[in-house]
């Protein structure tokens, strides 16, 4: 049977020395490799924790199920929930603006026709101004919205019926007027004058053959003539003027150019 040495003998005393190197080591060799694994995942986790990527766990598929199953009461409604709100509810609902109603003016009676008639001639003796002359185949308006007009004009044998009268060579025209305001025009007083030649000798008026007076008013969009006879000789038809005077309190027109000549 052999002997086991006793601890104090340098035989026990370096067994001793070798267990305690090899506790040693181990103990080195785990601190190494927990220091190891700490290195590798330290440095993620503070990036995680710097970038905020760190995220919770996705709900299983199981969770998504039941959550579609028993539905969201909190959800923004889908398109299709939208769509079948009426929309034309809120228009129809809004009265929609009335047009306006038009008036038609009516035209002027005889007692306003006289009225005017006493005013113009209250008027009349203020000098009214003339406006250039226009060519004869031109248009000229003596106030916005009403237009004077010359045509039909031919050389007739002037008849003398009135008190003055002379017969004799003549020129009949037709003067038109347009109302393209609002409201009727006053044509039962326009005067109508006509010279002649280079002295601008005033010509005779004539109550025939022919002639037509304005009628007393021109309703809205209408157009109302007058037809005049002058006695006007042959040698003075070169140059004309016809003097339109709608109203004394406008400006007159003139008409400029020659005349046809009586044959003959």
């Amino acid at each position: 049977m052999a002997e086991i040495p006793a601890s104090g003998t340098p035989e026990g005393t370096g067994k001793s020395r070798k267990k305690l190197w090899i506790s040693c080591g181990a103990g080195v060799a785990a601190l190494v490799l927990a220091g190891g694994i700490w290195a590798a995942v330290t440095p993620h986790a503070q990036d995680a924790v710097a970038t905020g990527t760190i995220s919770s766990p996705a709900p299983s598929s199981s969770a998504k199920a039941a959550a579609s199953a028993s539905g969201t009461k909190g959800s923004t409604p889908s398109t299709s929930a939208k769509a079948s709100a009426p929309a034309s509810s809120a228009k129809a609902s809004t009265p929609a603006a009335a047009a306006p109603a038009t008036t038609k003016a009516a035209p002027l009676t005889k007692t306003e026709a006289a009225a005017k008639a006493k005013q113009d001639k209250i008027l009349a003796t203020i000098p009214q101004p003339i406006a250039k002359a226009v060519a004869l185949a031109s248009a000229a308006k003596p106030v916005p919205g009403i237009t004077a007009t010359v045509s039909k004009i031919e050389a007739v044998k002037g008849v003398a019926q009135g008190i003055g009268e002379v017969s004799g060579p003549s020129v009949r025209f037709t003067l038109s007027l347009t109302n393209g305001g609002s409201t009727p025009i006053n044509t039962g007083i326009v005067v109508v004058n006509v010279d002649s030649g280079p002295n601008h000798i005033p010509a005779l008026p004539l109550s025939g053959p022919g002639v037509v007076a304005f009628p007393a008013s021109t309703a809205p969009g209408q157009t109302s003539s007058g037809t005049y006879v002058f006695l006007i000789p042959n040698s003075q038809r070169g140059q004309v003027r016809i003097f339109f005077n709608y109203s004394v309190s406008s400006t007159i027109v003139a008409f400029e150019g020659a005349l046809p000549k009586a044959q003959g």
